[in-house]
């Protein structure tokens, strides 16, 4: 059987020690300069604000995008145009910051034998984003630009049948 007089002493030592061990690690904390760090997909990041759904009403019908995270490197969005009743699906895109750089990546069923087709960033992230494929038919060069919290340009341009050409798109928040 323990004795008391032996008991009390090895309890004062524990929370002495416990004491110790917890001053010292605030002192490193309290020491320890903050550091700054930077998020690790910050590219993609800096494109958030195409999160949400878009639209751009025309009379022939409305063109929807649908923006939402994937995961922490990738933004996700389908696109439609909706006609009276009838809904017609056109292309999924990819938003994914591979690295240090960052891709947009449309698929069109009907287009490219349905396969993706890489655009990559060509200008810094942020209220204008800017992607180009150069080796791609049409478009070379696709471009998103922020106008206010709820709107936007989107334009697609390159060189179409030896002649350059563009297409314009203001889209509204949903």
């Amino acid at each position: 059987m323990m004795n008391i007089r032996n008991t009390i002493p090895a309890a004062v030592l524990m929370l002495c020690m416990g004491a110790c061990a917890n001053k010292s690690n605030t002192e490193t904390a309290a020491t320890t300069p903050e550091v700054p760090v930077k998020p690790r997909y910050e590219l993609l990041q800096q494109a958030s604000w195409l999160l949400g759904s878009w639209q751009s009403v025309m009379p022939e019908g409305t063109i929807v995008e649908e923006w939402k995270t994937l995961n922490d490197s990738v933004f996700s969005a389908r696109s439609f145009f909706v006609s009276g009743k009838d809904t017609s699906f056109g292309e999924t895109i990819t938003l994914e910051q591979k690295g240090k750089e960052l891709y947009y990546i449309p698929v069109v069923k009907d287009q490219n034998e349905g396969k993706p087709v890489p655009f990559r960033l060509s200008s810094p992230a942020g209220a204008e984003l800017a992607f180009e494929n150069p080796g791609h038919d049409f478009p070379q060069k696709i471009v998103y630009k922020k106008i206010t919290e709820d709107s936007l340009l989107t334009e697609v341009s390159g060189n179409m049948q030896g002649r350059v050409h563009s297409e314009k798109l203001p889209m509204t928040r949903r």
